[in-house]
């Protein structure tokens, strides 16, 4: 329920399920993650930064709930902060592409592009289809930078991915769709038949 509000702009709502669902259940580090993410869209920084590392302290192995503290970090230009969240990220799980994306982000902010390159020719090996472009535009969204997000989305699409529903819901994308015009306009030209 939690996530339909958050999805649908409904803070206030998901906000009071998050938190009933940390107060039935205090361990889960997922609900506490997800509390963090809802603070994270909504820039209460400093709240989303303790719920992230209590999720953290819950479950040490959770590579998810490194890479939202470190998309945290990388939105406010922590990036040294940023930088060992993500390799702790790949450290626990090497297999999601999104993770080195993020951290060749970090690179390319810091002018490391020699490494920011080799982390992306290492994403591309981990998945090197459209949902690599899809990915991108995430990472770029999360970070306000919208008009990559929609560059590499607009890619994703033109590759083939074509998860109408699932675009529509992303939490990644609630910055791209506030963006009505543009987002219109690129919904229209990838999903003619669903914007009639």
């Amino acid at each position: 329920m939690g996530y339909l509000y958050l999805s649908t702009k409904r803070y206030a709502e998901a906000e009071q399920v998050y938190k009933k669902a940390i107060e039935l259940n205090s361990t889960s580090s997922g609900y506490h993650r997800a509390l963090g993410r809802l603070y994270f869209f909504t820039k209460r920084y400093a709240e989303a930064e303790q719920l992230f590392k209590k999720a953290i302290e819950l479950n040490s192995t959770n590579a998810y709930s490194y890479s939202s503290l470190g998309k945290l970090y990388l939105s406010t230009k922590r990036y040294a902060e940023a930088e060992q969240l993500f390799k702790k990220a790949i450290e626990l799980d090497s297999t999601v592409e999104y993770f080195y994306v993020s951290l060749g982000i970090v690179y390319l902010n810091t002018k490391r592009y020699a490494e920011a390159e080799q982390l992306y020719k290492k994403a591309i090996e981990v998945d090197s289809t459209a949902s690599f472009y899809y990915i991108v535009a995430c990472v770029y969204s999360n970070i306000n930078n919208l008009d990559k997000a929609f560059e590499n989305l607009d890619h994703a699409l033109k590759l083939g991915y074509n998860d109408y529903d699932w675009i529509q819901r992303d939490e990644d994308f609630i910055l791209l769709r506030d963006q009505t015009e543009q987002w219109s306009d690129l919904m229209k030209k990838y999903f003619p038949e669903k914007m009639k």
